[in-house]
């Protein structure tokens, strides 16, 4: 993932302006999202200027590393700042497509963590998005960057050697983190965090702390 999100920066920057700063906005701010958010910054025209996390001790963490970041609990609130020119999503998996399609909306190039959406039917309406309004949508996928698998796919999916394909099967076995505990602290809902908002598209439901540690990022 760290070769990813850094080819994501480098390749924004082609075609931004490699001497202009890049104002970066990171909606999900949880532990994924500071970790990409940092690959990031490794890039020295990046600038982290907005965040927007549910939970307002997860922007407070970030900030650590943002100092000047202005804060948001909706993204939506986030994507009305002009300057932004890019935004990353690391939120839980079920707000990904609606993320993702606003910012596209809000003329915001676009780095998204995997999977791209919850459902099937949530795709096309992403793709519209991104051809509509001109914008670069790029999905985070693990080791999809890396140099065996560019040359795998010249070497027999470019070359013709294997045929139309017209279907690939992955399988990748070995995601634990449906299985974290939630800590003590979360026991009981942190007055900071804004629980229906966290759903979203789900379902509605009571205060639960194993669906928020295993969904957060």
């Amino acid at each position: 993932m760290a070769g990813t999100a850094g080819v994501a920066a480098t390749s924004y920057l082609r075609v931004h302006g490699a001497n202009e700063t890049i104002q970066l906005g990171v909606i999900g701010a949880g532990d994924r999202g500071r970790y990409v958010m940092n690959l990031f910054l490794a890039n020295p025209n990046v600038r982290v200027t907005a965040l927007c996390d549910v939970y307002t001790d997860q922007i407070d963490r970030t900030r650590r590393r943002a100092p000047d970041a202005r804060g948001f609990s909706d993204h939506r609130k986030l994507l009305e700042l002009k300057e932004l020119d890019a935004v990353l999503i690391a939120t839980p998996d079920h707000w990904h497509a609606a993320c993702a399609i606003d910012a596209l909306n809000a003329g915001k190039d676009v780095y998204v963590e995997k999977p791209l959406t919850r459902t099937i039917e949530e795709g096309p309406a992403i793709v519209k998005a991104a051809r509509v309004n001109e914008r670069v949508c790029q999905v985070g996928m693990q080791q999809r960057s890396t140099r065996h698998y560019l040359q795998a796919k010249r070497e027999y999916f470019d070359a013709g050697k294997l045929g139309k394909i017209t279907l690939a099967r992955t399988g990748w076995h070995g995601n634990s983190y449906h299985l974290r505990k939630a800590p003590e602290s979360l026991r009981t809902k942190p007055a900071g965090l804004d629980w229906p908002r966290f759903l979203g598209p789900l379902e509605r439901r009571d205060w639960d702390p194993y669906s928020f540690a295993s969904r957060s990022k």
